[in-house]
């Protein structure tokens, strides 16, 4: 019997990536932070606990990685703004889960009713720490 090798197209890290998190929140390969062990507005998202679900919501956010840490070396707590993005996953009722940036410092656009900063990534631990500062938008 004779085996061949298939070759596959090379295909971009990043959609992948994006693959894996959507199938991740949509079938809940995490188990979530719960809210009511979390200050109000403040969530630390990292490998550990990737997932919160906010609170009075069906809206899960996930942690995917330290996207660019260019100004954020390994053994630092970067807190000024730029300094450094996150990749998380978002995903609201009757909405398919997507990826999305956040920058150290810079606000996000109001997404499912919230908006969201990330006010630093702590990088002094084997496992990177994102902290999320979330406030419901009234409308």
């Amino acid at each position: 019997m004779k085996f061949q090798v298939l070759e596959y197209p090379r295909v971009n890290l990043l959609y992948i990536l994006a693959t894996v998190v959507i199938a991740c929140l949509v079938i809940g390969c995490s188990e979530p932070v719960k809210p009511e062990t979390i200050p109000d507005g403040l969530y630390v998202l990292s490998g550990e606990s990737p997932i919160v679900i906010l609170p009075e919501s069906e809206i899960q956010i996930q942690f995917i990685e330290v996207f660019d840490a260019s100004n954020c070396e390994k053994g630092t707590v970067c807190e000024k703004p730029g300094s450094g993005t996150i990749m998380i996953g978002i995903a609201g009722p009757g909405v398919m889960p997507f990826p999305t940036e956040l920058t150290v410092g810079v606000l996000s656009d109001v997404l499912f009713g919230y908006s969201m900063i990330l006010t630093n990534i702590d990088r002094t631990e084997p496992e990177d720490y994102a902290t999320l500062m979330i406030s419901k938008q009234d409308r």
